[in-house]
């Protein structure tokens, strides 16, 4: 009682205030280092599920492709992590990586076709093969 009759008077106030002030900014560096390694922790946590996902389509395009298939990283100027990083990015469709990568069949290197880039009459030939492979 007699205390909070002392803290509530406007010299006690005004003291108060200053030492929370003081003792803010004492702590405010502390503040943002924290604020600085919670943002190194999510970008982190945002790197280590890209580099999941990764691996994850990486070991499933394994699975399904023949031994036979090349990726080639376009230009020369990337580490072996870089390359290998870049070529799971390609082969999760992403559009900067995909534009690096080249992907073969292994038949003299040259790049598999896709069915969009192909022309009217290489897609007619290849259907016709089907067909008569089917009989």
């Amino acid at each position: 009682m007699e205390l909070e009759k002392i803290c509530n008077q406007p010299e006690s106030v005004k003291q108060i205030q200053l030492i929370a002030v003081g003792i803010l900014r004492k702590n405010h560096k502390f503040v943002e280092k924290v604020a600085e390694a919670d943002k190194k922790l999510q970008d982190i946590s945002e790197r280590l599920k890209h580099t999941k996902a990764q691996i994850e389509v990486v070991e499933a395009q394994l699975k399904s492709e023949r031994r036979t298939t090349f990726y080639k990283i376009l230009e020369s100027k990337y580490s072996d992590k870089t390359a290998a990083a870049l070529i799971a990015d390609a082969i999760l469709r992403e559009p900067q990586a995909a534009q690096l990568v080249a992907r073969s069949s292994g038949n003299n290197l040259e790049m598999e076709k896709d069915w969009e880039l192909m022309s009217d009459i290489e897609r007619d030939n290849l259907i016709s093969k089907k067909i008569f492979r089917d009989l």
